[in-house]
């Protein structure tokens, strides 16, 4: 589709695992809809994942649950759509097609944030992470 991470998305990717790298660029090159890593969506420290869990805005604290975004085996997107960054559904179902088909193409175990139990979420309708991304081990 030609849409590229932007110099800062680059700098967060770069900070997850390698294999996860590889499977976000080769998302982008597979999806109709631009995306890119929010601030905080790459390898986060113990304290910055506090600092999302004390804002809900995470079910992980940091210290007594660990993310996955703590050993950078996790990332976060933001999905790009006419000028603007979107929070709107449609768009992350169409990136979560991507990242699926880009990971089974490259052999790599994905779980997304939107489908926590393997179902698309119909078992947990409580927290979907339409943004989140994590490599299974």
């Amino acid at each position: 589709m030609g849409n590229r991470f932007s110099g800062s998305s680059k700098k967060r990717l770069d900070t997850v695992d390698v294999t996860l790298q590889q499977v976000m660029i080769r998302a982008l090159d597979f999806s109709i809809v631009d995306f890119g890593i929010p601030a905080y969506g790459g390898k986060r420290t113990a304290e910055e994942q506090n600092e999302l869990f004390c804002n809900k805005a995470s079910k992980c604290d940091g210290i007594d649950k660990v993310s996955k975004h703590q050993s950078g085996k996790a990332v976060d997107v933001i999905a790009y759509v006419n000028g603007k960054y979107t929070y709107d559904k449609e768009y992350y179902y169409m990136i979560y097609a991507a990242v699926m088909y880009a990971a089974s193409s490259l052999g790599v175990r994905i779980r997304w944030g939107g489908d926590w139990d393997g179902d698309l979420g119909l078992k947990d309708q409580t927290f979907n992470d339409l943004c989140h991304f994590e490599m299974l081990d």
